[in-house]
């Protein structure tokens, strides 16, 4: 069952996943109660890299990268006096983020968007047109 008042925000670190960011801290203020999940994708690491390097560095790997790209996002909560949990996942974004909304039943998710439109997005995929195609509740996108 999903909870309007947990939000999902997929975070890469870009400037509109900053206003996402903004926009879900307006949001979450305007609450009684919220839960707010900060999520990155890291992207899976081709089959060949796993025969050289082990699963433990792998994972080390997603996970620095991950912190990295997490680190404005935690700062603006922070500023804003909010608690929030922060998840790193691995693997193609649309899928990891839907995955995420069900695992959490989050009730809703603000994420910002390149802005390609209609046309760049259907040569070169979406995340946010993925993600909208996959899930079963709102979807904000952030320009």
């Amino acid at each position: 069952m999903t909870d309007p008042t947990k939000i999902l925000v997929p975070f890469d670190g870009s400037a509109n996943a900053e206003r996402a960011v903004t926009h879900t801290i307006a949001l979450a203020k305007s609450l009684q109660s919220y839960e707010i999940h900060l999520l990155n994708v890291q992207p899976s690491v081709g089959g060949g890299v796993s025969a050289f390097v082990g699963k433990g560095d792998i994972e080390d790997w997603h996970r620095d990268e991950g912190e990295k790209a997490l680190a404005n996002g935690k700062r603006l909560l922070d500023a804003a006096g909010l608690t929030y949990k922060t998840h790193i996942g691995v693997g193609n974004p649309g899928d990891v983020i839907a995955a995420y909304a069900k695992k959490f039943g989050c009730g809703q998710i603000v994420m910002g968007t390149r802005g390609h439109g209609a046309t760049l997005g259907l040569l070169l995929g979406s995340v946010a047109q993925h993600v909208t195609s996959h899930v079963d509740v709102p979807v904000t996108l952030i320009k």
